[in-house]
């Protein structure tokens, strides 16, 4: 017996590598985020799984699958999820804790450099035609305060700390 597991094409992109290595008996399908569109995926093939992104939902969606069937967010949040139709239709509700941090800290520290080499400033300047040569700030052996030391707070801690040389303090 085949399980199938409708996803949304825009997760299916982001979980390609995972999705692609599922055991036996189980099939994804991808479709639009459209709740309407959605619905007719779930209804015709009969699946008793969803995932989806950040989209929000009205109704279809939890109408299309039934009782104990699944919502998973691919993500961290699960703010588009209309808890009072997932009470009404029975569902289970589910998200990917941990998911994004790998790349929020990366994004995090994409920023720092932007802010200390002035990227984001000289590029305007340049489009201006008034660029005036200046070079920004290295992060080598600079103090970082990061607020908040979860588990992204402590990626951001190893990039900075090990990658660039900073000394990292941390709180929270």
């Amino acid at each position: 017996m085949v399980t199938n597991i409708v996803v949304t094409e825009t997760e299916y992109r982001k979980g390609r590598e995972i999705f692609q290595h599922l055991k036996p008996g189980y099939q994804i399908i991808t479709s639009d985020a459209n709740e309407k569109t959605l619905a007719e995926n779930i209804s015709h093939t009969g699946a008793k799984a969803v995932i989806i992104g950040s989209e929000r939902y009205q109704d279809q969606l939890y109408q299309a699958l039934s009782s104990g069937g699944v919502i998973a967010r691919f993500g961290v949040g699960i703010d588009g999820i209309d808890f009072e139709q997932i009470k009404k239709h029975d569902l289970v509700v589910a998200n990917t804790p941990h998911a994004t941090d790998d790349s929020v800290a990366e994004l995090t520290m994409w920023l720092i450099g932007d802010l200390a080499r002035m990227l984001s400033y000289m590029d305007k300047q340049m489009r201006k035609n008034s660029f005036a040569g200046e070079t920004g700030k290295e992060v080598k052996g600079k103090h970082l305060g990061i607020i908040g030391f979860g588990n992204i707070g402590k990626k951001v801690a190893r990039i900075a700390s090990f990658g660039f040389n900073m000394k990292v303090h941390g709180f929270g």
